[in-house]
């Protein structure tokens, strides 16, 4: 998949149906999805329950469900985050709905990082960025080191002013 058009097609407008669009959501996002998806090219982790192009694992996404009908409850954040979801599902979909649905993964990996008490680094700031990243999504047990976060998304920093505004 082409990360001009995950950009453009999938996370801007994912982030703006929600009302949590900033540039350093953006590049978070992205930078998180190319390192844990393999450069985009993986749904569902080899050997292991991550699912969707983020790879979030089935426990945190039902913890995450949990934490926004509990902290957000009859908010207007709520309500756009209960618009995402197709009137299909009467309570949240299941984790492998992020799987089938990347604006859905999309919104389910902001709000992951919006629950985190420290705000998000500065747009840019590629090892701010990286540092975030691995405190907050892969965690201390985790096997990815920021490095490899930075190796995913430098490229695309350097870019960045030249293709933001739509896919290539």
């Amino acid at each position: 998949m082409d990360a001009r058009q995950f950009l453009s097609l999938i996370i801007k407008p994912s982030l703006r149906s929600i009302g949590l669009q900033s540039v350093a959501a953006e590049q978070l996002l992205l930078g998180t999805a190319l390192h844990e998806s393999g450069g985009l090219r993986y749904i569902k982790q080899i050997n292991g329950p991550a699912l969707g192009i983020y790879q979030m694992e089935p426990a945190t996404y039902k913890w995450l469900m949990g934490y926004i009908d509990d902290r957000f409850a009859n908010s207007n954040l709520h309500s756009l985050i209960r618009q995402s979801v197709p009137r299909r599902f009467v309570a949240w979909p299941e984790a492998a709905y992020m799987s089938v649905n990347m604006e859905w993964a999309t919104i389910v990996a902001r709000l992951f990082y919006y629950s985190k008490p420290q705000p998000l680094p500065p747009a840019g700031d590629l090892t701010a960025l990286a540092r975030y990243y691995k405190r907050y999504w892969n965690t201390e047990k985790g096997k990815a080191d920021p490095q490899d976060f930075m190796v995913a998304l430098n490229p695309y920093l350097a870019e960045w002013p030249l293709w933001v505004a739509g896919p290539a």
